[in-house]
């Protein structure tokens, strides 16, 4: 496997280590079974908002209520996950005191504090239990250039919101589709203070990228995915193209690299597909490349157990991955090729649930992972 070498940031970074032990050393075996069902949604002659498949929902878990978004009407649908039926419709504001219209939202993320986060292109809403408006986070250049925002660089909006809702964190990069990653950033939600902390760990993603350019001007981009996720007090980052996680440790200020070796899937993409396209038929060409080869779907936190589930997906090959809560691999199995993950799958219930698009209805395939001493 490529291992990413990790550049030490004495600055900007209190430490930055790849982890030592070889896999056989923290590679404990653990066998695991799994079962598969299928399970309808009642919508209650509602038509539930299904045309980005479920790409701006959350679910909060405490109590398991799904919250899906029309990102056109902003009608917000919550489904209640136990029930499996709908629950209630809310109607955002698109004006006024409450609005959180004029841009185009592309996340949302729900607290078990009640708080609606919504991210939008032009930032953050923040929306309290009964939807008002909180407030806007905009990020601004201007503003944040005050605070060590370099003027030709700009903050990702697909960000995400920590468990209590009071920090912000994303990647920072130069301004342009082709622009490179320069570090992580870090904005407190109450006083909005912006804390930078600059590394090149996820460059290597930028070499994966497709773009097509015309003109000189790059029209049309394939990024390569990553998700980062807050887990106690460190911020965990995983890409599509690597078997690996960052571990930034905000104590320490410190970032870790642990990598990992499937005995079944590669370990990274290899890019073997042309990067830069003139036309949007070679582009979808060289994008269908890419996704045959292989993608390692986000991580899933299995609250009760405190393990983490990941599926990857490699041609027809689909491998269902266990961590353990300081990001040991624990074991891995082949499973059903119909069951691929995606960045819309949620662990809730001892289940991973994948939506189903089941003639214009909504329905999830749950893959329920056990052990022999469960």
């Amino acid at each position: 496997m490529n291992r990413y070498t990790c550049l030490f940031l004495a600055l900007a970074l209190g430490g930055c280590s790849s982890e030592k032990e070889s896999q056989e050393e923290i590679l404990k075996t653990v066998e695991f079974f799994y079962s598969i069902d299928t399970v309808m949604v009642d919508a209650k002659d509602e038509f539930l908002y299904l045309n980005w498949n479920l790409g701006i929902s959350d679910v909060e878990e405490k109590s398991k209520l799904l919250y899906n978004l029309n990102p056109e009407s902003l009608r917000l649908e919550v489904i209640d996950l136990e029930k499996l039926e709908l629950k209630d419709l809310v109607q955002l504001e698109k004006e006024g005191p409450n609005g959180v219209g004029g841009g185009f939202i592309i996340g949302l993320d729900k607290k078990a504090s009640g708080d609606l986060f919504l991210l939008d292109v032009s930032g953050i809403f923040q929306l309290d239990p009964d939807y008002s408006k909180i407030k806007k986070i905009l990020f601004e250049n201007e503003k944040l250039s005050k605070q060590g925002l370099p003027v030709d660089a700009t903050i990702d909006i697909d960000a995400v919101i920590s468990a209590e809702g009071d920090r912000i964190a994303s990647l920072y990069q130069e301004i342009g589709a082709q622009g490179e990653y320069l570090g992580l950033a870090l904005l407190k939600v109450d006083s909005e203070e912006l804390t930078l902390h600059p590394s090149d760990f996820l460059q290597y993603l930028k070499e994966l990228e497709i773009y097509m350019v015309q003109d000189g001007m790059t029209r049309v981009s394939n990024p390569e995915p990553f998700t980062m996720q807050f887990h106690n007090n460190k911020l965990l980052i995983s890409t599509a193209a690597k078997n690996e996680v960052w571990i930034y440790d905000m104590q320490s200020d410190s970032l870790t690299n642990k990598a990992f070796e499937s005995k079944i899937t590669s370990n990274a993409k290899s890019g073997n597909y042309e990067r830069i396209t003139e036309s949007m038929e070679r582009f979808q060409e060289e994008v269908k490349k890419k996704t045959s080869e292989v993608i390692f779907n986000p991580l899933l936190h299995d609250p009760e157990r405190n393990f983490f589930w990941r599926i990857t997906k490699e041609g027809k090959t689909t491998v269902l991955t266990v961590f353990d809560e300081a990001m040991n691999m624990l074991g891995e199995k082949l499973i059903d090729d119909k069951f691929s993950g995606g960045n819309t799958a949620f662990f809730l219930n001892g289940a991973i649930y994948q939506f189903l698009n089941l003639e214009d209805e909504m329905a999830f395939v749950r893959l329920k992972p056990t052990f022999t001493s469960d």
